[in-house]
């Protein structure tokens, strides 16, 4: 059996995801990533239950800790996971 080894970073590093992740409106927000795949934030918007600014608030959020990342076409914005394996996993646990 081996040991798993932690240090104060990684328990930092720990805390700052499930934070990230203890918001319903950020649940919300990969749980339609993760259905619909990449959308641009008028898209977004139409499928949320929020407005704008708690979009664009919580979208910083999670691009930060890493959750969803961008991607550039033309002129527009695109969000999606950065990891399916975020959006199964909070399938899961929602059902």
């Amino acid at each position: 059996m081996s040991t798993i080894r932690f240090n104060a970073d990684s328990y930092r590093v720990a805390s700052g995801l499930i934070e990230c992740l203890a918001h319903p409106v950020r649940i919300e927000i990969l749980l339609i990533l993760h259905a619909e795949g990449l959308l641009n934030s008028t898209q977004l918007l139409r499928k949320c239950s929020f407005g704008a600014s708690s979009l664009y608030y919580h979208l910083d959020k999670l691009k930060s800790s890493q959750f969803i990342k961008t991607v550039r076409i033309r002129q527009d914005v695109y969000y999606q996971l950065a990891n399916p394996q975020v959006g199964r996993a909070l399938v899961k646990l929602s059902t």
